[in-house]
């Protein structure tokens, strides 16, 4: 039996009435009323627990003389946040665990995990039927410059992304999201909810956006602790790979990396072999538990098709740069500014190259300005015509770390300052700020 108790062990605490059980961090404890009855009967209501993210039943039991009884729920709780649909107690004789003297009796409470994961015996699919309704598929509009030189045109995006708030935060990639000026979240069964972008951190690939409401049905993932993931580890990925939504693909993680690349300097990667194609940006990579260990981000290929490489930005990179601390978002798509570009485009100090600006984003309030026409310059195309961003509250783009700390630290009413070039002149744009809300 030893196995089958959790690591962590609870305190009791009791008055002449109720029994309360403190379960520690790592516990989620919700709607648990336990209350004293007699010296020798306890009643449980509206148990629900879960253990490190997975579904548990609390077992009470109550020792008097040489008799133990145990109450105890006959079906799994469900977890946190989730319906409750709790079980009638029953009385059997079980071993105790820990204790707490009650008046002439002993009291002995023992908390039991019957539902440990797929480690446990959880299939794949019994994890997939309890989180993907935190799946939404989503998608975009945003506007280009035609390739002819002629007016914006419409483009649509397709990606994925994942709830992860009640209030309505969905976690997603940003080079999905980071140039649309709508966007639409679809959910399994078939609500579109309007979505915007409340903030972004392009240096890892990820965007936090905010849902207009949240379907009465949806369910919120948990987060893991990407730190402890391991290579080797079975995990699955949900998405909308070319638009197939809520499509589950199953593998393992093969490799933790930092690429340190000039694209996304901040990003910390989970490599992992799952199928991952277009339509799976944004989406979730789940561990056998059913946290979060990651966001999709891309792949490596030579066939512009899946081969093996997908890389997913860890959750906790996600955490502490859009949950903790959000990173502001502008409204901009822009190409920095270095080396070669540098000289071609005559500057004298790195900048980022404005390529379009959002509407209704505080980079409209500025007065920021995009391209105008499309060129290839070193092999690359680019949208050239548009403002040049140097600093941002006085600190160069090129710190790229220092410019996202100053935008972080503005408050509803701050003053907004950057420094642009615009038609060969250097000049200073200003507003108050006022974030996406």
């Amino acid at each position: 039996m030893k196995g089958m108790w959790p690591e962590l062990h609870p305190t009791v605490k009791t008055d002449k009435q109720t029994l309360s059980v403190h379960l520690g961090p790592a516990w989620c404890l919700e709607d648990q009323d336990v209350k004293l009855a007699a010296q020798d009967r306890v009643e449980i209501k509206g148990s629900r627990i879960t253990f490190a993210g997975k579904p548990a039943l609390i077992a009470a039991e109550v020792k008097k003389g040489d008799e133990t009884l145990r109450s105890s729920a006959t079906a799994p709780a469900s977890p946190c946040g989730a319906a409750r649909g709790a079980a009638e107690p029953r009385l059997q004789r079980h071993p105790a665990m820990a204790k707490a003297l009650i008046g002439g009796g002993v009291l002995w409470v023992a908390l039991l995990c019957v539902a440990a994961g797929a480690s446990a015996g959880e299939a794949v699919a019994d994890v997939f039927d309890r989180v993907h309704r935190s799946v939404v598929v989503i998608r975009t509009t945003e506007l280009d410059v035609a390739e002819n030189g002629g007016g914006p045109v419409k483009m649509t995006g397709l990606g994925s992304g994942v709830l992860v708030s009640t209030d309505g935060q969905v976690l997603t990639a940003d080079h999905l999201v980071h140039a649309a000026f709508e966007i639409y979240a679809e959910f399994p069964d078939g609500a579109r909810v309007h979505a915007r972008v409340r903030a972004a951190a392009r240096s890892a690939d990820l965007a936090l956006l905010q849902l207009d409401r949240v379907p009465a049905n949806a369910v919120v993932a948990p987060l893991a602790d990407s730190d402890r993931a391991r290579i080797g580890e079975q995990i699955f990925v949900v998405g909308a790979p070319h638009g197939f939504g809520h499509t589950l693909t199953v593998g393992h993680i093969s490799a933790r990396r930092s690429l340190g690349d000039d694209d996304f300097p901040q990003a910390e990667f989970l490599q992992t072999d799952a199928a991952i194609n277009r339509g799976n940006s944004g989406g979730p990579m789940f561990n056998l538990a059913g946290e979060v260990l990651g966001i999709v981000s891309h792949i490596v290929s030579t066939s512009e098709g899946f081969e093996g490489l997908g890389f997913v930005v860890s959750v906790n990179t996600a955490r502490a740069l859009l949950l903790e601390r959000p990173t502001a978002w502008l409204g901009v798509d822009g190409v920095p500014l270095r080396g070669d570009l540098l000289r071609i485009f005559n500057l004298r100090e790195p900048g980022v190259l404005v390529q379009r600006v959002v509407e209704r984003s505080p980079a409209t309030a500025l007065g920021l300005r995009g391209g105008v026409a499309k060129a290839t310059i070193g092999g690359r195309t680019l949208i050239v015509g548009g403002d040049v961003l140097l600093r941002i509250q006085g600190v160069t783009v090129a710190a790229g770390g220092r410019a996202r700390e100053a935008l972080a630290a503005l408050k509803p009413g701050d003053l907004l300052t950057v420094t642009i070039v615009r038609a060969g002149e250097v000049q200073e744009l200003s507003t108050r700020w006022a974030p996406p809300e």
